[in-house]
Formats: C-alpha cells, sequence, structure tokens
C-alpha cells in the first residue's frame, strides 16, 4: 500500500529537516507534500483542509497520512478533531507531539515548558534570532550528540541560519506566540483516527509526558519510546515509522 503524506515541520527547522524520512519512507510514499510550519495560514483547520485537498486531488486513490514533529504536531491534532476531516485522511505519525506547549499547572497536565521561560526565549529572539535558534537547536539533542559532529551538524543544517529574512524573523516570532497561546487538548478528546506517536524518553522540549497525556485521551494511539540517547531529534529515528 502506498500513502499520500502531508508533513508539517516545528519551529525555526526547514522543510529539510523531513528529507531523512522521506527518503526512508519512499517506497511507500505516493505523493509527498511538505508544509512549512512557519507559514501561519498553515495552523488553521481550514487551511490544512485546503492542503489535504489539494494533495489528494493528486493522487486521489490513496489514503493520506499527516505528519508532524515537534510543534507541527498541534496542527495535525486540532486538525483530526475537528469536523472537516478529509475522507482521505486515514491516520497521523507524530515524532515529539505535544497539545499544549506551555505547563498548564493543572492537575492532569502538570508539565511542558513555564511561561516565563518562553517569554524571556521570545524577547531574546528580538534581539539576537540565531543565537535563540541555535540554543533550541543544543537543547534538541543530548550532551553526547552535540559532541557527534556528524549528529550535530545534520540536525542544525535543518535550522534556519544567519540569512534570516526580516519576513522570516517576524513569521518565527508569530510561531513562539502560537507555542505561548495555543492548546488543543480540547481537540484531542474527539480524535477518532488512529496516531502512531514516536517519542524520545529524555526530551526536554515535548516532554514524553505530553504524548502518554495524548494516549491516555485517544482511543486508537500506539506510543513507541526510544531510548537510547534519543532527546527531541527524534525525527532522525526512523525505524518504528517505516514499519508502519
Amino acid at each position: 500500500m502506498k500513502y499520500n503524506m502531508l508533513f508539517i515541520n516545528g519551529w525555526a527547522s526547514t522543510p529539510s529537516i523531513f528529507a531523512p524520512l522521506v527518503e526512508a519512507l519512499k517506497p511507500k510514499i505516493d505523493k509527498a507534500l511538505i508544509v512549512d510550519w512557519h507559514d501561519s495560514q498553515y495552523s488553521s483547520v481550514d487551511r490544512m483542509d485546503t492542503m489535504i485537498h489539494m494533495l489528494a486531488d493528486t493522487s486521489p486513490q490513496r489514503p493520506t497520512i499527516l505528519v508532524g514533529w515537534s510543534s507541527g504536531t498541534m496542527p495535525i491534532l486540532s486538525y483530526l478533531g475537528s469536523d472537516k476531516i478529509h475522507k482521505s485522511v486515514s491516520g497521523a505519525i507524530l515524532f515529539g507531539a505535544t497539545p499544549r506547549f506551555i505547563n498548564s499547572h493543572s492537575p492532569d497536565y502538570n508539565f511542558g515548558w513555564h511561561k516565563d521561560v518562553l517569554e524571556q526565549m521570545t524577547e531574546n529572539f528580538s534581539l539576537h534570532p540565531k543565537t535563540v535558534i541555535d540554543a533550541f537547536a543544543d537543547k534538541c539533542m543530548s550532551k553526547k550528540d552535540t559532541e557527534r559532529v556528524n549528529i550535530s551538524q545534520t540536525f542544525k543544517a535543518c535550522f534556519h541560519d544567519d540569512s534570516l529574512t526580516a519576513l522570516a524573523k517576524d513569521e518565527l516570532k508569530i510561531g513562539l506566540e502560537f507555542l505561548a497561546h495555543s492548546d488543543v487538548r480540547m481537540k484531542v478528546s474527539k480524535i477518532v483516527h488512529p496516531l502512531l506517536l514516536i517519542a524520545g524518553e529524555n526530551d526536554l522540549i515535548c516532554s514524553l509526558k505530553c504524548s502518554k497525556w495524548i494516549v491516555n485521551n485517544t482511543h486508537n494511539t500506539d506510543l513507541h519510546i526510544v531510548k537510547i540517547q534519543v532527546m527531541h531529534h527524534i525525527i532522525l529515528s526512523l525505524t518504528f515509522a517505516v514499519n508502519m
């Protein structure tokens, strides 16, 4: 069986973050569409639906799988919990998923980033965007990974560099505001499509607890936990997704 696949990347990364995954999944892909999450239009359910229709129209006989990494999982969760789901959609593969980036300090969601940390990150981004992006990319990796040049360079090459345009900076700042205020937990409980969650046991960006929360609040979700020195760059770990 071949699939149409729609890919949505995470904050500060470029669509190239999916290149190894697309290559590994090539035998299973008919048509692929990689959406740059930083175009804020793509976070809306209507825009997601438009993109999926475009993909389905190019290969109407194929089922569609939605693939997201990090903050790119949030618009997918929101879409799957809506009432506008295209008939071709068969499920989603989500790497380092989260329904809410910020800790709500509630009994059932007492994890995630503290709001003041993200606010400071946003303030620093206005002054030193590349420094903030580099620090964020480092936080996605374990200390061991940052010392392994091949992994570190490959991963960091998938993030925006010094050539950021004014428009790109504005979009990334909007992305940080999206992280500060978005909460799709109410949508998650409405999801009926199958989900495959792939999470790093020691992820410091989107805690494993976020993925476990999704599992506990859906009815058709598999969670694969990668334990071997894998943090938020889980997107580079392809084995589980290839065998889906």
